[in-house]
């Protein structure tokens, strides 16, 4: 009878496909391992889409960027200043016009004529400065709507390339002032050298003209007088 049993198993065994039973094996320490793996793997991953969400960003230009082309502007004032009826710098030979327009202490030829070349001199270059004030005056409501806009573009700023592009627009509008500025100031200086240079002519000639007539009218008193003689010839 224990002969039949342990052939029967020998039996059991030896037979090919025969289902085994199979356990699975669960390991708590390595799955928290795992979990922590994702977990920091996750984190990794958000912090990298952070990091390129932020790199988008500052890399972001102004949405309307305020610039402003006074070329024209610049280029008018200069034609104004070149005026022919003036003396004014922007024309090809100013000083020497100056110069023979206020010839100082020189007398005149011809008073009236002159006179009036001098004094129209005058007035058309300061008319010209005038002028290029007007022209230069209508910047000012177009410079301070562009200030405003630029200041209300700081609050707005998010990333690095558009305080950049904020920056650089400050610096062009500064640039623009300064050449703003000097133009006016060398119509200014323009319009003073014209004035002092009438001014002092319109003194020296007046001397020139009346050392002229005192040296004449000194001329004619010195000259030799005709010997007159109320004796009766015979």
């Amino acid at each position: 009878m224990r002969n039949s049993t342990w052939c029967g198993v020998a039996m059991l065994v030896a037979l090919p496909g025969v289902a085994r039973a199979q356990w699975t094996v669960f390991d708590p320490a390595n799955l928290a391992r795992a979990v922590l793996s994702y977990g920091k793997l996750l984190n990794q991953v958000q912090l990298e889409t952070s990091q390129l969400a932020n790199q988008v960003t500052a890399l972001k230009k102004l949405g309307s960027p305020t610039y402003r082309n006074l070329t024209g502007l610049w280029t008018g004032v200069e034609g104004t200043m070149a005026g022919a009826n003036g003396v004014g710098y922007g024309a090809a030979g100013a000083s020497g016009t100056l110069a023979a327009t206020y010839p100082g202490v020189v007398p005149n030829a011809q008073y009236v004529p002159e006179r009036a070349a001098q004094v129209a001199r005058a007035l058309a270059t300061a008319t010209a400065v005038l002028q290029t004030a007007q022209d230069q005056a209508v910047t000012y409501a177009p410079g301070q709507a562009q200030l405003d806009a630029m200041h209300a573009q700081t609050t707005a700023i998010q990333g690095h390339e558009q305080a950049l592009e904020l920056g650089a627009t400050v610096g062009v509008f500064s640039a623009q002032e300064l050449m703003l500025t000097r133009q006016a100031i060398e119509t200014a200086n323009n319009l003073q050298a014209v004035a002092i240079a009438e001014r002092i002519n319109a003194d020296a000639q007046a001397e020139a003209n009346a050392r002229a007539t005192y040296g004449a009218m000194a001329g004619a008193v010195s000259a030799p007088r005709p010997q007159i003689s109320y004796r009766q010839v015979p």
